[in-house]
């Protein structure tokens, strides 16, 4: 069985249990996050969840909020970055992101990624929805930057397959703390 092929059928399984996580572990993982942030200084990449994703929005009322940015998912190309105060418009999938006019930042500024994704793995891997487009836009963050996977106990497992274009994470944070992967 290929790869590409058992990918597929993790997010087959996936999707039969995959559902919003509730209210208490939502805040506990945005709680660690916090803690997380509050030790470490730079620019911190975000996201604006889908419904089965956490939801990060608090940490924009955060007093440090204007040090947080978010992508913007085009209709074609890679992601772009923009200071999460920009302008925003509903994508088609759902969740919010900056407009077409909101102006791009250097993605190479960037010191701490928080990533959403389908599933993670203890040792770091990740699955993502399958195009690719954090794969290509983490290896562009600053040197040394925290990659930090955003998950639940429900969505990580020991391991997840990974191609070798694939991005492992350096942390995972689940609603009992963040994780540094070994």
């Amino acid at each position: 069985m290929t790869l590409p092929t058992i990918k597929r059928q993790w997010r087959t399984w996936l999707s039969a249990i995959k559902q919003p996580p509730p209210r208490e572990v939502n805040n506990a993982v945005i709680g660690s996050l916090e803690g997380f942030l509050d030790a470490h200084d730079g620019l911190v990449l975000s996201y604006f969840s889908m419904p089965s994703e956490i939801d990060l929005a608090r940490l924009l009322e955060r007093p440090d909020g204007d040090r947080i940015f978010v992508t913007r998912t085009p209709d074609r190309g890679p992601l772009t970055v923009h200071h999460a105060s920009d302008q925003m418009e509903t994508h088609r999938y759902g969740f919010k992101q900056p407009t077409v006019e909101a102006r791009p930042v250097d993605p190479g500024t960037i010191s701490i990624a928080l990533v959403p994704g389908v599933a993670f793995g203890h040792d770091g891997s990740r699955l993502g929805h399958g195009a690719g487009y954090y794969d290509r836009l983490l290896p562009q963050l600053s040197t040394g930057a925290f990659l930090i996977g955003i998950s639940w106990s429900a969505t990580t497992v020991d391991a997840l397959p990974m191609d070798q274009h694939d991005v492992h994470m350096t942390h995972i944070v689940t609603e009992s703390g963040v994780r540094t992967v070994a």
